[in-house]
Formats: structure tokens, sequence, C-alpha cells
């Protein structure tokens, strides 16, 4: 589990949902973007979160953008990892 990943799920259990978005329309935030909806994807297929992606999304300066939007919510098993760590 990366530091990435752990402060995700940190956030994710302090919250009841979140929404996110790219935080600009550059190629380097379309791949920051697409990263982060990756980590998600991994923690949704180890069954600490669910996870809503809307796929698809503009041609930047040859980048093709993967996600457009997702929105995810801690499940209990993710608490749980988060306790085992100590993070929570």
């Amino acid at each position: 589990m990366t530091e990435q990943e752990i402060r995700l799920l940190r956030v994710l259990c302090r919250t009841d949902h979140m929404a996110y978005i790219p935080q600009g329309s550059s190629t380097t935030a379309l791949r920051e973007f697409d990263a982060l909806v990756l980590a998600l994807y991994r923690m949704k297929k180890l069954g600490w979160i669910k996870l809503e992606v809307e796929k698809g999304g503009k041609a930047v300066k040859g980048y093709k953008q993967k996600y457009r939007a997702a929105a995810a919510r801690c499940r209990r098993n993710g608490r749980e990892a988060l306790r085992t760590l100590g993070e929570l």
C-alpha cells in the first residue's frame, strides 16, 4: 500500500462520500487525475472502497484523458485496514 493510498483511504474514512475531478485541463493535471483513479481502483479491488467512475474524456496536447470524474466511499474493510496499519 502506497502513502498516497493510505492518505486517500484516511480521507475517505473520515467523510461520507468524496467526489474527484481533474484539477485543471493541462496534460500534467489529467495524468495526475488518471493516476489517482488507478489508486482508487486498487483500493476498490481490495474491497476497501465503493467506487464509481465516469470514463472517457478529451484529448489535450496528445494525451487522451482516461477518466472524467470519480466518486468514492469508504467501506468497513477499509476502516479495518487502517486500524491494522495503526492509521485510524
